[in-house]
């Protein structure tokens, strides 16, 4: 399953919507948050704290 169907899954199992008045919005495309960990340039023995994590894809993938 590619990462927008299993964030909708989610979203309609939960009852959750973005409220983009807020600028609420998901990570739904994987190559979008490769390139976030690649600039971000983590390490092992950095400590990554993720501000509204939302379903936790950035989290998950960082943590590998």
């Amino acid at each position: 399953m590619n990462l927008y169907n299993e964030t909708m899954d989610i979203l309609r199992k939960y009852k959750i919507s973005a409220n983009k008045r807020l600028g609420q919005n998901f990570l739904i495309n994987e190559d979008t948050i490769e390139g976030i960990i690649e600039a971000a340039e983590v390490g092992k023995e950095d400590l990554v704290i993720e501000i509204g994590p939302g379903l936790r894809k950035l989290n998950q993938k960082i943590a590998r």
